[in-house]
């Protein structure tokens, strides 16, 4: 019988800070590269808990998602999580240029399987 492997990790969330949160997940996915098929995320993993929803929301097309869809492919493997997430709606900001018109937030929770994504739940 084949045995499924689980990591489930557990990390140091640099606040707010998407791109060094995304650099250390790929830090510790390569280590777990074909020793592991599911690896399940701290929830909110790419910011933290986080209030400023206006500036670190995405929309599931945006960079955090498809970086991770490009890295559950590379490494075989299925990941799962959540991030703060809003509707699609793009407006000018002066804050953000990425910043996006947001008629509801939620910490939804993803799951995916080499490029292949599935949206569990949104908690408002």
């Amino acid at each position: 019988m084949n045995r499924l492997r689980v990591s489930i990790l557990q990390t140091d969330i640099a606040w707010e800070n998407k791109q060094d949160n995304l650099r250390r997940l790929r830090e510790q996915l390569e280590t777990l590269r074909g020793a592991t098929e599911i690896v399940v995320l701290p929830e909110t993993f790419s910011t933290g808990f986080s209030m400023n929803t206006d500036r670190l929301a995405e929309p599931v097309t945006d960079k955090t998602i498809a970086t991770l869809r490009q890295w559950a492919a590379e490494c075989q493997i299925a990941l799962a999580g959540s991030y703060i997430s809003c509707d699609e709606i793009p407006v000018a900001s002066e804050d953000n240029e990425l910043s996006y018109k947001h008629p509801a937030y939620y910490n939804r929770a993803w799951g995916m399987r080499q490029n292949i994504l599935r949206q569990a739940l949104n908690v408002p």
